[in-house]
């Protein structure tokens, strides 16, 4: 629950104030016992791998990667496990049957970390921790190559790509002006069950799957194929019911009317964030959204219930905003941005109650040192919008680094002396 309003002065707010007292020693308004923080997951002398972004666990309490270490003097791919309660480990640390962390690339982990998925040797994984690690199929008609990048949070849905056998016509002009034309293997994007077993592709249209609810709502971005134009893509939506469907564009004059990714889903299935056109800042401007529709019968989602997130004051026609994680029931949304050429990203946390906020600043304001940190990244946010993950350079290298920052809920005594205060005021207006 969050309190918004004064409490109105004389008995008006005094009544509100004591019908409040029972919620707040009962604990259903909730005090966050966590403090505001930001801490660095991997150990100096490491850094990204560059091959896959690490993960965060829904329930906030793990991140799961793989690094580059430069440890002993020769370089290595390391997968790590990072938890709250105990810290960095690589693999190799946490027992017999965990896959091997020069092999092992994990994308994705389920709300408790009990799953995780990636690559394992280059074919799609899961390890569940203290079982072992399983391979997922291809695709019956397609070869190698197939790729996990997503976990439903309760652990029972694998989203990524497969070869369905299929090829597509790849056209690119090289140096000396000569066409090559190559027939390409054909990715789609695919959904594994792994309680029954079984393994579906959501679109014959080229693509990956990157995020699915615990209902098998699924997201991702497809590149539709229209004769005489390439690089397309497209944010779409898959179901059981509806199929797959692309999210909406929320520009007017954008040639299709489709968004350019979809990059996440809560895991209620409510609301996807990701990436779009709009008429706000002119035709090269890209926005952050997020779509609460309900799905139709037609090729492209309905508009209704889609919204463009605050673009910061003073955005020029250049500003390249993407939307990369949001909480369950869309209520937190975190992505970032930049407003010029430079590719300098500028991390942000949109919530409900406080609009667009430079996550920076924000941190600075609840009394977090930022002294040696740069922000860059926020790739994921956890169910609750309180833990959020992301990378920048840190104390101590100048390494990319991977971050984790929590920002509490207000505690009770928060609460309880805005009440206060709002009574000594004794005006009737809003705090």
């Amino acid at each position: 629950m969050t309190v918004r309003a004064c409490f109105r002065s004389g008995r008006r707010g005094l009544a509100t104030l004591v019908a409040m007292l029972p919620l707040l020693s009962s604990g259903m308004i909730a005090s966050d016992t966590r403090a505001a923080s930001l801490v660095g997951v991997v150990p100096v002398g490491t850094t990204l791998s560059g091959r896959v972004d690490p993960a965060l666990s829904a329930d906030g309490s793990t991140v799961t990667g793989q690094l580059y270490s430069t440890a002993g003097g020769t370089g290595s791919f390391e997968a790590f496990l990072w938890t709250r309660h105990d810290g960095f480990r690589t693999f190799s640390e946490l027992g017999p049957d965990a896959p091997d962390e020069a092999l092992f690339e994990p994308r994705a982990l389920s709300s408790d970390a009990g799953r995780i998925v990636g690559s394992l040797d280059g074919a799609p994984a899961v390890w569940e921790q203290g079982v072992g690690t399983s391979l997922l199929p291809g695709l019956p008609a397609g070869t190698e190559g197939a790729r996990a990048y997503g976990i439903s949070d309760d652990g029972r849905y694998v989203v990524g790509s497969a070869h369905d056998g299929g090829s597509w016509t790849s056209v690119s002009q090289g140096l000396n002006g000569e066409i090559s034309v190559v027939e390409v293997p054909r990715f789609v994007p695919v959904s594994w069950d792994l309680e029954q077993g079984t393994l579906q592709a959501l679109s014959n249209e080229r693509g990956i799957a990157l995020d699915v609810s615990d209902d098998r709502v699924v997201v991702g971005q497809l590149a539709p194929e229209i004769p005489g134009l390439t690089g397309l893509v497209a944010g779409f939506r898959w179901d059981d019911v509806h199929g797959s469907q692309y999210v909406p564009s929320a520009s007017s004059t954008f040639a299709f009317g489709w968004a350019l990714d979809a990059a996440a889903i809560s895991a209620d299935g409510t609301t996807i964030v990701g990436s779009t056109p709009a008429d706000l800042l002119g035709p090269f401007a890209r926005h952050a959204y997020a779509w609460s529709g309900s799905p139709g019968s037609e090729e492209i989602l309905s508009s209704e219930g889609l919204r463009v997130i605050d673009a910061p004051a003073g955005a020029p026609s250049t500003l390249q905003m993407l939307a990369t994680g949001v909480s369950t029931y869309g209520r937190t949304i975190v992505g970032q941005y930049r407003v010029n050429a430079r590719p300098v990203y500028t991390p942000f946390i949109w919530t409900e109650a406080r609009g667009l906020e430079d996550l920076e600043v924000l941190l600075r304001s609840l009394g977090v040192s930022m002294d040696e940190w740069s922000l860059s990244e926020v790739l994921d946010v956890s169910a609750d919008g309180r833990t959020i993950l992301g990378t920048g350079r840190g104390p101590g290298s100048a390494l990319t680094q991977i971050w984790v920052a929590v920002i509490p809920e207000p505690s009770t005594a928060l609460l309880l002396g805005a009440g206060l205060a709002c009574l000594a005021t004794r005006r009737t207006r809003r705090c």
